[in-house]
């Protein structure tokens, strides 16, 4: 068996409901062990080793604001290759408007590279990501910061699901391929709704990497 890496980025995160959901899909899996929920605040020196593979590309700047502006909720995973495929296929493309709309990211992503999750791609970058988290996070096996039912158990039936909303004001915005403050203030909004407890100035960057790639 060998180990790999997920987390719930900063989306899933404060969206307190997608987070919730994607830890219960996450539990219902055979075919591998989650070994340890922790939370890390990511760095960009960090990050810049993660995605050291895309650091040149002009999205990367964006990629490593919406990551670190917020903590991520990280798992050292245990299984086989035919773990590391079942789950890509549970958490669906990385693009979300090309996501199956069964898979996680087609349920609960927002736009573009606004996508939930991070998980590895395959054994190989599993080791080395596992390995880069545990020297540069002190990720460890067996240790679970929040108990996993707890974590599950945060959805709360009154919380507004406001995925669908925010796509069409994504959609809407790549077509028209600019951003007012009108279209800033119903992101925040939409986002807001679904993140209880949100500080102003997180909910400001959420809004703006959710309306980047719109953009791009």
């Amino acid at each position: 068996m060998s180990q790999f890496l997920a987390f719930l980025k900063p989306d899933a995160g404060l969206r307190r409901n997608v987070g919730a959901q994607i830890v219960r899909e996450l539990r219902k899996g055979s075919l591998y062990q989650i070994q340890s929920f922790q939370v890390r605040q990511a760095d960009r020196a960090l990050l810049d080793l993660h995605y050291a593979h895309v650091t040149d590309r002009p999205f990367y700047p964006w990629l490593a604001q919406y990551i670190s502006f917020s903590p991520v909720y990280c798992m050292l995973m245990e299984g086989g290759e035919d773990a590391v495929t079942a789950l890509r296929d549970l958490l669906g493309a990385t693009i979300v408007q090309k996501a199956d709309p069964a898979s996680l990211r087609g349920r609960f992503g927002l736009w573009g590279g606004v996508n939930c999750m991070h998980l590895s791609d395959s054994l190989e970058s599993g080791a080395k990501e596992t390995t880069l988290w545990k020297e540069r996070a002190g990720l460890k096996e067996g240790v679970f910061e929040i108990n996993l039912d707890d974590f599950a158990a945060r959805f709360d039936s009154s919380l507004p699901d406001n995925t669908q909303a925010l796509r069409d004001a994504c959609a809407r915005l790549a077509a028209a391929k600019q951003v007012t403050d009108a279209d800033r203030q119903q992101v925040a909004a939409l986002l807001g709704a679904e993140c209880p407890g949100i500080d102003a100035k997180s909910l400001e960057v959420l809004t703006e990497s959710v309306i980047r790639p719109s953009q791009s």
